[in-house]
């Protein structure tokens, strides 16, 4: 069974390394279809952004992530991958 959410926004809500992992769980699920995702002024950190590149590797639906105001430098490894990854996905979707 397939969940889909367009949208789904969680700024400013000061989420922890808890609520990454988790929300990287629901990433990498194949049965889990999110578009969407904001996850600004959460104080997310380097750590944060390791795990959630990792979980987007499989993930092919997620088209915009905006993260903003967190604590992790725009020039994180990491994060240049999400952006590459989130772009690709956008692109692929596309082209369908």
């Amino acid at each position: 069974e397939n969940y889909m959410l367009s949208r789904l926004n969680l700024s400013s809500n000061s989420l922890g390394h808890q609520t990454t992992m988790a929300l990287g769980a629901l990433l990498r699920s194949p049965q889990f279809v999110l578009q969407a995702l904001d996850l600004t002024a959460n104080e997310l950190d380097a750590t944060d952004a390791a795990h959630l590149h990792e979980c987007l590797e499989a993930n092919k639906m997620l088209t915009s992530l905006d993260m903003r105001a967190n604590r992790m430098e725009r020039d994180n490894g990491d994060v240049s991958e999400i952006d590459r990854i989130v772009r690709a996905n956008e692109l692929d979707l596309r082209n369908m």
